[in-house]
């Protein structure tokens, strides 16, 4: 699931108790969690933006966990729209990996 340009203030796509279901993820961790309105909120009812699992530099040079498949993934842009291509990229190629070929 991806939520891009949502960027009033609080504003969001998903409830922000899904963040704590999910394996999150963001186009870049630095500045996603202080601007998306779903990470705002759920930063309030202890949701901790140090449980991102990663942002989109860190996807593309392979130096955080790919997403393992046992929960939902949520991406969250800011929309950045070169990010958003990188992203649909980086899903499409993991999905078409043989099992044996995705980073664990």
């Amino acid at each position: 699931m991806t939520s891009v340009s949502t960027n009033a203030i609080n504003a969001h796509e998903v409830h922000p108790t899904f963040l704590n279901f999910a394996e999150v993820y963001c186009d870049y961790r630095d500045t996603t969690p202080a601007a998306a309105g779903e990470m705002r909120l759920a930063a309030k009812t202890g949701w901790s933006p140090d449980s991102i699992c990663g942002d989109l530099a860190e996807l593309e040079t392979l130096t955080c966990p790919a997403p393992s498949g046992d929960k939902p993934v949520f991406f969250r842009s800011i929309d950045l729209g070169l990010e958003d291509i990188f992203m649909a990229r980086a899903v499409y190629k993991a999905t078409q990996a043989k099992p044996t070929e995705r980073r664990q």
